[in-house]
């Protein structure tokens, strides 16, 4: 009632209602207000882009990786086929002729300049650790198990800390001592595990020794071949000051020539170049295989550059897990509380290293922090 007495006192000052006059004002200002609605639209949408983009990577990463050891359990079901040289060889090519065609090699990305002999040698060693350790765990899928090859491959961090230690003298937490210990534990356990099942499955007393140990011996030279591998890698990107992509370029090519000439010495290149060709099938895993490996790197490469290193090593341990799980779905092997134990084992100490390497930077920085503030105190003195 109230507005409608103001309503009738309005017209009979003759002035119109406070609605109407205000109404111009209102239609004036709608052409800033579309303005300022179609930019919080644009900011919504190019937020939307941005969360898929990075979001996208990890959803790779899984896709892709998970493909590529589903396909790789895949071809050691073929009859015969017994290529893991080759399989590392296929790999290889497939990474070559991706980074060439994106054009992510010096060639492409810089000037050529000239590397020392030295460097050269390091690189070289590189090339052949890594052939040789791909090469060994690709072979000892004939004769273990898929989960213990990830399993072994999680616990690389052990033999890395012993050849630190041995090397470099580099110094290492409690915690992390406490990780080795366990995941040693847990390979052990998952070690006994695989051989008594492959003991079920044999007749023969001979062929259950040798088959039987060969799995994980192959896995243990891989395993300490391989984590030579970032120790040597740390030296030349940082005392050498050799680009990421010519590390990543010249250590392939170096790994492409020895796995050439090995193949084509111990005849596995020719013998599996004629199993290719009488099985396409095969051949089209070999390739999709490869193919899932390089489009994996690239999402774990883009999940560094958006989130971190510390966020890659979580999503690369959670796929693992993945792996394990599905390989036991996919493809029918024996689980008893033996593989479930190393398994828990092995994964909690993978965790606890991962803490003790994150206590390690941290005391890492807070050194660096009283070296600047003592730097600083005695600068100021000086002064």
């Amino acid at each position: 009632s109230n507005s409608n007495g103001e309503h009738c006192a309005n017209k009979q000052n003759g002035h119109e209602p406070s609605a109407l006059v205000t109404m111009p004002s209102v239609t004036s200002q709608s052409p800033a207000r579309q303005s300022t609605s179609a930019a919080s639209a644009v900011a919504s949408v190019k937020h939307f882009i941005t969360i898929h983009k990075s979001v996208l990577p990890i959803i790779g990463l899984f896709v892709f990786y998970i493909g590529h050891d589903a396909l790789q359990e895949r071809m050691f079901r073929f009859v015969d086929f017994k290529f893991g040289f080759f399989m590392t060889l296929v790999e290889v090519v497939i990474m070559l002729i991706g980074s060439s065609s994106s054009g992510d090699t010096p060639i492409h990305t810089q000037k050529q300049r000239i590397i020392p002999i030295k460097t050269l040698l390091q690189i070289s060693i590189v090339g052949i650790l890594l052939a040789l350790a791909h090469g060994l765990g690709n072979t000892a899928l004939q004769f273990s198990s898929y989960p213990l090859k990830v399993a072994f491959k999680s616990c690389k961090l052990v033999p890395t800390m012993a050849l630190g230690t041995c090397v470099t003298g580099k110094k290492h937490t409690a915690l992390q001592y406490i990780a080795a210990l366990i995941m040693g534990m847990g390979l052990a356990v998952l070690t006994a595990a695989d051989v008594f099942s492959s003991k079920a499955k044999l007749q023969s007393i001979t062929d259950q020794q040798s088959v039987s140990l060969l799995g994980p011996i192959l896995l243990g030279i891989s395993t300490i071949l391989d984590s030579a591998v970032p120790n040597l890698q740390e030296q030349l990107l940082q005392s050498a000051k050799v680009n990421t992509s010519e590390l990543i370029f010249f250590s392939n090519s170096i790994m492409f020539s020895v796995l050439v000439a090995y193949t084509a010495y111990s005849g596995e290149l020719i013998a599996a170049w004629n199993y290719c060709t009488q099985h396409l099938d095969a051949s089209m895993i070999l390739v999709c295989q490869g193919l899932c490996a390089y489009f994996g790197l690239q999402s774990y490469l883009a999940i560094i550059r958006d989130h971190g290193g510390v966020a890659g090593v979580l999503f690369a341990n959670a796929r693992k897990v993945c792996t394990i799980l599905l390989s036991f779905i996919l493809f029918s092997k024996p689980f008893n509380v033996r593989h479930g134990l190393g398994l828990m084992l092995v994964f909690w100490g993978v965790y606890l290293g991962y803490k003790g390497k994150q206590q390690q930077k941290k005391k890492k920085g807070a050194r660096q922090q009283r070296k600047s503030k003592g730097d600083g105190k005695s600068h100021d003195h000086n002064v």
